[in-house]
């Protein structure tokens, strides 16, 4: 890996690990992307999507988060993405596509 990325003008020079994409039932299509960060050497995710539920938009998870491994940053995008899901659930809403709102940056 190049090295020379992380010389100026380069900035949050990143390398695509790997990504994963699933459908969440009833919401649709979501994608993950698993990065390597060069400069801090660390491990982040983007999504295709946000999860959010009319009513709910303080579960979200922090944005930028660092991991020191691919498995525990995609684990903590999946858990948090779950935990959101299941929460507007147990609160009586019934899942819908409007939930996932695309991302337009990834």
């Amino acid at each position: 890996m190049s090295q020379r990325l992380n010389e100026k003008p380069f900035l949050h020079a990143a390398k695509l690990i790997t990504q994963y994409r699933a459908t969440l039932d009833r919401c649709g299509e979501i994608t993950i992307k698993v990065w390597f960060q060069l400069g801090t050497q660390t491990y982040s995710t983007t999504q295709s999507h946000e999860l959010r539920v009319p009513g709910r938009d303080g579960d979200q998870r922090p944005r930028g988060a660092q991991h020191a491994s691919a498995d525990a940053a995609i684990d903590e995008t999946v858990s948090a993405v779950l935990r959101h899901y299941r929460a507007a659930i147990e609160h009586g809403l019934a899942p819908e596509g409007r939930w996932l709102v695309p991302n337009p940056g990834f």
